[in-house]
């Protein structure tokens, strides 16, 4: 379980204390500078080429929701595929996403190093709640 507090960010609905972890970081074939990482709860590696992996600091039951977005600064033809996530079950939860060109077809990386990949999870930190989601 998630030995933080997270006050403000703490979400109450029909779900058991909910914890949101978000933010943004810039990646290029350098990797993830530690300047251009922001938010808490995470960590952020650039695994291979245009490939991310998020990992939780803590352990949670499993994943409410998630979702990302690839903001450029400049209009591009390139989207994300996020790889299902893996851990829960009281461990972190690792996350790998994939950043594709689409006028090559392929994964590439971010050719400004302005660009950014925000994303979001809704973990679920309670007992109450199933131990791993499908």
């Amino acid at each position: 379980m998630a030995d933080r507090s997270y006050p403000s960010v703490r979400i109450f609905n029909f779900q058991h204390d909910c914890v949101l972890v978000a933010g943004h970081f810039s990646a290029t074939v350098a990797g993830v500078t530690a300047l251009s990482r922001f938010g808490n709860g995470f960590t952020v590696v650039r695994t291979a080429l245009g490939r991310f992996t998020i990992t939780t600091d803590d352990g949670y039951r499993h994943v409410v929701a998630s979702g990302c977005q690839y903001c450029a600064t400049t209009p591009t033809d390139w989207y994300l595929t996020p790889i299902p996530q893996g851990g829960g079950a009281g461990a972190a939860v690792t996350w790998e996403i994939q950043l594709w060109d689409n006028t090559a077809g392929a994964i590439a990386d971010p050719t400004v190093n302005t660009d950014e990949i925000h994303f979001w999870m809704l973990l679920s930190n309670s007992q109450l709640d199933r131990a791993a989601w499908t």
